[in-house]
């Protein structure tokens, strides 16, 4: 006897909903829903994503868990966490694929914010990203450089160093996220910035800038006068 998944006429009925809906409109269980059943296609996920939305209390808290914290939820094998993992981050892939093409915008400072402003997406936790220059002002090199807690990136001065010295490295504007609250520097913002300044002016290489991005809100440490004093 041919086995039938009992699921199947709701998964197409759920297709449907999705081909012809704006996902921004629909609920977020229904959405997460969707996605899950990718990862078990032949159970009801209905529940499930009841379930981790009640934990998590959104669809972006979903995201953000982190493995473990995902497993602890009946029905999340490691299997579909490593899933939603994968998933939670390819916003951020394909954001950083589009940065490629898109570096060429960069003339000034301006251009700078507005083109972090669209291609960082602020998570749960603060991550660190750095822009490479060359003598001309032109963007070499946009790239990610690890993440912290949900109030402080945790960046190692030497790494950084590390990665942006390149023979054609003439500056970088590093920039940070504030995953809660405003774009405020923090003291521990100020002090890694002080630092990071004296070991790049020490290879000749020019801190153009150090920007914090928040949901709030955008920083500036250059229009702020706050790099003239360091």
């Amino acid at each position: 006897m041919e086995n039938k998944n009992i699921h199947s006429g709701h998964r197409a009925r759920l297709r449907q909903q999705m081909r012809n809906a704006d996902l921004c409109k629909m609920p977020e269980y229904t959405v997460l829903e969707y996605m899950l059943s990718f990862s078990q296609p032949f159970r009801d996920v209905n529940p499930l994503a009841h379930r981790l939305i009640d934990r998590f209390g959104s669809i972006s808290g979903v995201m953000n868990a982190d493995l473990t914290e995902l497993m602890t939820v009946n029905g999340v094998s490691e299997v579909t966490a490593h899933y939603i993992k994968f998933c939670s981050s390819l916003p951020k892939i394909i954001a950083m694929s589009r940065s490629k093409i898109d570096m060429h915008s960069i003339k000034s400072l301006e251009d700078t914010m507005r083109f972090l402003k669209d291609h960082i997406t602020i998570g749960s936790k603060e991550e660190f990203y750095f822009i490479t220059l060359d003598g001309k002002y032109n963007a070499t090199k946009f790239d990610s450089l690890g993440y912290g807690s949900a109030y402080e990136a945790s960046v190692d001065i030497r790494e950084l160093v590390r990665k942006i010295s390149e023979p054609t490295t003439a500056g970088v504007i590093i920039c940070h996220t504030h995953p809660f609250g405003d774009a405020t520097p923090s003291r521990n913002d100020l002090t890694f910035t002080q630092n990071l300044n004296a070991a790049l002016s020490s290879i000749n290489i020019k801190l153009h800038d150090h920007i914090i991005i928040s949901p709030d809100g955008i920083f500036s440490f250059f229009n702020d006068d706050i790099l003239v004093k360091l």
